[in-house]
């Protein structure tokens, strides 16, 4: 054999017997990691990390609708209200009346209505015998109601009394918010937290709402959460509220980032958002009512912060009335107060409580009482849409009954429910 043929031959040995060598390694690495693993009834357990929101990227995994499963009806509605020259903008409110349904235990049964000024109430459409409570939103150019029965998602032309079918979710919808212009809509996507066990995934979907095109879907997980959006704010972060008891948590949803930040403030069922989601109310103080047999108190007192910076933003002191509405002027420097008169004898609580009106300058820090003309046109020069609607409870007789005002005058009264979905000029 030459020196060159015996030089080749110890290289490709040295290679063979190198090659060799790390696949001992591997298997007895390999053997090593297997034998550590936990078993369990002689069977080895794959433990399986749980996904961590910690570790999620800030960006949510994109997916198609064909991978979420979600469908998206093909639709392009006209939102826009054509105002006859000359003719006079009513005041227009549509409210929900909903009762116990006679069909099943745990149903209700919701009656639609439209109350347009100078005529009676108009039923719009009815859904029986539902387990939940519907949303209901109004389109920007309010010309649909906006329909959320959870398994879908629908419309309803105020003008023709008709329905368009819009979405279908892979698990369900949660809640629905247009953006401040108007142009989109982002659909949380999410089992509800108290009937399904797999509630850590969601989806979230964003439409144009005029043409009805999806412009993203995005999948994320969240342990311990159920999400329903509340609010787009002009910044583009959206409330979330998770639900618990009484009570929920607040959230936002970044739309730039794509995280889901913890505000860690508690919302319950009276004043907490205003203006365009920069204004956050919370209680600074509890009335007692005696005549509110649900709670017990009123609420009276409030301070004000920005939600996301916690920045002071003022305080509203105690009037000693049960505030059943609020609201800011544009520039926030004012706010008026609704506040409904606490009686100090159970005997009285039978009665009409009398209702007051209240200026607040955060400027000057000064609140005085004002007559209802003040406040009426006040509120009216400061939201366009605010007609002076309103809802309170009351007692007759032993009786619960619930009463639709509006600008402080009976318009509607029921022994079921009322709740206000919107109010408007058009």
């Amino acid at each position: 054999m030459e020196k060159n043929d015996k030089r080749k031959f110890i290289i490709v040995a040295i290679l063979v017997l190198a090659i060799l060598g790390l696949v001992v390694i591997f298997y007895q690495l390999r053997k090593r990691e297997i034998s550590n693993a936990p078993v369990e009834d002689g069977k080895m357990k794959v433990e399986e990390k749980p996904a961590s929101v910690e570790e999620e990227p800030a960006l949510m995994e994109d997916v198609t609708p064909e991978e979420d499963g979600s469908g998206i009806e093909k639709y392009q509605l006209i939102d826009e209200y054509e105002q006859s020259k000359g003719s006079k903008k009513l005041a227009v409110v549509i409210y929900d009346e909903y009762s116990r349904s006679g069909k099943s235990e745990n149903g209700n049964d919701h009656k639609i209505w439209q109350k347009i000024e100078g005529d009676k109430p108009e039923l719009l459409l009815t859904i029986e015998d539902i387990k939940f409570s519907p949303e209901f939103k109004l389109s920007p150019g309010k010309l649909f109601l906006i329909i959320n029965l959870m398994d879908k998602l629908q419309a309803f032309d105020l003008k023709e009394r008709s329905y368009t079918d819009l979405f279908i979710p892979r698990k369900e919808i949660s809640g629905v918010v247009f953006s401040p212009d108007g142009e989109k809509m982002l659909i949380w996507d999410q089992a509800n937290a108290f009937d399904k066990e797999d509630n850590r995934e969601f989806f979230i979907h964003l439409l144009d709402w005029k043409t009805g095109k999806l412009q993203f879907s995005k999948k994320g997980f969240r342990d311990e959460h159920f999400f329903e959006p509340l609010l787009w704010r002009k910044d583009d972060k959206i409330f979330l509220d998770s639900p618990w008891g009484e009570g929920a948590s607040l959230f936002y949803y970044d739309l730039a980032s794509g995280e889901i930040i913890d505000l860690e403030k508690n919302i319950g069922i009276g004043f907490n958002l205003y203006g365009d989601g920069d204004l956050f109310l919370s209680n600074s103080f509890d009335s007692v009512d005696i005549c509110n047999e649900f709670s017990g108190v009123a609420e009276d007192g409030f301070e004000i912060t920005d939600p996301i910076s916690n920045e002071p933003k003022g305080r509203i002191e105690r009037i000693n009335r049960d505030v059943i509405e609020i609201a800011f002027s544009p520039d926030q420097s004012q706010a008026l107060l609704l506040g409904k008169e606490l009686f100090s004898n159970k005997k009285d609580c039978d009665r009409e409580p009398r209702i007051d009106f209240f200026l607040k300058d955060f400027s000057k820090d000064r609140l005085k009482e004002i007559t209802s003309r003040e406040y009426y046109s006040t509120l009216k020069k400061w939201n366009k849409n605010d007609i002076g609607a309103s809802v309170d409870y009351s007692e007759r007789n032993h009786a619960r009954m619930v009463t639709l005002f509006i600008q402080n005058k009976p318009v509607v009264e029921s022994a079921g429910d009322l709740r206000i979905l919107n109010q408007f000029y058009r």
